[in-house]
């Protein structure tokens, strides 16, 4: 007769206690980041991957052609509507001291969870053995300006991060980093 007084009695406690751990969970909300549908074009992340490897060829860290891309990038980020923003670094490669390296960057910022960040992030440099990179990364980077030409005129719950790293491929990946 005890024992079956015990049983009921920790099936009741553990009923209970898994109502009240129920509902003391916060509710989390949808992922989704936007409230309107979205209208991701393919073919414009293509044109911007084909326009980096083929206009900006041989992007290595210490080439010409990796600051032109640079500018360019900041260009269409400025023409998509955002305030394109750049972190200089420097890093040592083979001995050698770079010190104009750059990220670009542009925010979409949230308007329910601004504090949270959303991060799409591609690298535009590449090795000195490839020519263009479409691959590597200029696909990345054709995705990351088509997504931040999407979201640039809809209104975003959370914060978004449109981040072009560059040094990605050599040294200590500070650009990634």
């Amino acid at each position: 007769m005890p024992w079956k007084v015990f049983v009921r009695s920790a099936l009741a406690c553990t009923l209970l206690g898994t109502a009240l751990f129920g509902l003391s969970l916060k509710k989390i909300e949808s992922l989704p980041i936007s409230i309107t549908p979205l209208q991701f074009n393919a073919q414009n992340a293509y044109d911007y991957m084909k326009k980096l490897a083929k206009d900006y060829p041989n992007r290595v860290t210490w080439s010409d052609n990796r600051r032109k891309a640079a500018n360019w990038l900041k260009s269409e980020l400025k023409s998509i509507g955002y305030t394109p923003r750049s972190m200089q670094f420097s890093e040592v490669i083979a001995g050698k001291q770079y010190t104009d390296l750059e990220n670009i960057y542009a925010e979409k910022k949230g308007t329910l969870h601004p504090e949270e960040i959303i991060v799409v992030l591609a690298h535009y440099d590449i090795t000195d053995t490839t020519i263009e990179g479409a691959m590597d990364d200029a696909s990345g980077v054709g995705i990351v300006l088509e997504l931040a030409k999407v979201f640039a005129k809809s209104e975003t719950k959370r914060t978004i991060l449109f981040l072009l790293t560059d040094s990605e491929e050599f040294g200590a990946f500070w650009g990634a980093h």
